[in-house]
């Protein structure tokens, strides 16, 4: 499992809700593929000569826990902060 469709494919069988349309369909693998687009270009830009190896790690330890800090919200009422 080694794509960006076969990710996105497991997930949607988890989380897609009985009676999704198409377009709920469409607009949510449009959604998962941004986020995949977003974190590539975060990782291109700390790849660079710019960001010394320790500026990477922190970097990638603040995505790190910014996800988790969602996941908890999710299903509370902070979801949308």
């Amino acid at each position: 499992m080694n794509t960006i469709k076969e990710k996105y494919e497991t997930w949607w069988d988890h989380v897609r809700p009985a009676g999704a349309s198409e377009v709920q369909f469409c607009e949510m693998r449009r959604a998962f593929y941004s986020g995949a687009a977003a974190m590539l270009g975060i990782m291109d830009s700390i790849s660079t000569d710019d960001v010394s190896e320790a500026a990477g790690i922190e970097i990638l330890e603040g995505l790190h826990e910014e996800t988790r800090d969602f996941f908890k919200r999710v299903g509370t009422d902070e979801e949308g902060a």
